[in-house]
């Protein structure tokens, strides 16, 4: 009796050796790594050039994606020394752990969007496309921004992520209009036509 007794008590000890560091373990990853208590729906939050890894933790604490900014900033020190990439990130109900690495590694979890810009648009007709087609996109920062680049952002189909910032738009148009435009600048010239008068001419074609 007295044997089986011992016996028992041994094998409850090795089991709580086992279960006391796992729960002590569980605990340290729900209270300081899992997401937070009321994480918000996801959304789509942006990197821009330049931004420490300070600004992006404490952007993400503001906007309850990380309980501790300062797990955010010490995973990204783990994960390498590049600190976090610009861009427009999905943002779900994930983990500091994985939010940290695709931050560093410049893992958006977005799908660049198919966008047809018609010959003869404004740029208000641009920002709507652009409001329309990309879920999060600034329109009124992109008329703003865009208002005297009118007449040279460069009709086409691109690709653009959901919620690109609008510079890198507008960016991105008006490199096509010069790729397009520039070999062509010297016969302009030649014609007596302003550029803005020939491309609006070719447009109504």
């Amino acid at each position: 009796m007295l044997e089986s007794l011992t016996r028992l008590f041994r094998n409850r000890r090795r089991v709580a050796y086992v279960v006391a560091p796992l729960a002590v373990l569980a605990l340290v990853y729900v209270f300081f790594f899992a997401s937070p208590l009321g994480y918000p729906p996801g959304a789509i939050v942006h990197v821009n050039d330049g931004e420490s890894v300070s600004e992006v933790a404490e952007m993400l604490h503001a906007k309850g994606f990380v309980q501790f900014p300062i797990i955010f900033k010490a995973l990204v020190r783990l994960w390498g020394d590049s600190g976090v990439r610009a861009g427009s990130y999905a943002v779900s109900k994930e983990n500091v752990i994985t939010l940290s690495y695709r931050f560093v590694n410049g893992v958006s979890g977005l799908e660049p969007q198919r966008v047809t810009i018609p010959e003869g648009s404004t740029v208000r007709d641009i920002a709507e496309i652009l409001k329309t087609a990309l879920q999060d996109f600034d329109d009124v920062g992109f008329i703003a921004a865009a208002k005297s680049k009118e007449g040279y952002l460069f009709p086409d189909t691109y690709f653009f992520l959901p919620g690109v910032p609008p510079e890198l738009v507008i960016k991105t148009l008006s490199a096509n209009y010069e790729a397009q435009v520039g070999p062509l600048r010297a016969e302009i010239i030649e014609s007596g036509h302003s550029e803005v008068a020939i491309i609006t001419m070719a447009s109504l074609l």
